[in-house]
């Protein structure tokens, strides 16, 4: 995997109780944390949401692979594009 890029991915996993999560990029898994979410507000991810993403090479919980940085990205529906939106805190 390409760690100069940005990647397109989509979450497999999210652990809203612990703030972490795996995201798929070409077959490969790729640990994220909610720390590195470009978002306001509650910042967490959902099983399915798209998203682009920074990557590092690294050892995380059995993962070879980081972000360094992620953004969820808007999803078409019904001919029109959204993002879900959640409350909460940001921490």
């Amino acid at each position: 995997m390409d760690t100069e890029g940005e990647h397109v991915g989509r979450v497999r996993v999210w652990h809203t109780e612990y703030g972490w999560g795996v995201v798929e990029v070409a077959g490969e898994e790729v640990w994220a944390h909610f720390s590195r979410l470009e978002a306001t507000g509650f910042r967490a991810l959902a099983e399915g949401d798209r998203v682009r993403l920074r990557v590092e090479a690294a050892e995380q919980d059995g993962y070879r692979w980081r972000a360094t940085w992620v953004r969820r990205l808007p999803e078409r529906r019904r001919g029109r594009w959204s993002v879900r939106r959640r409350t909460g805190h940001s921490g």
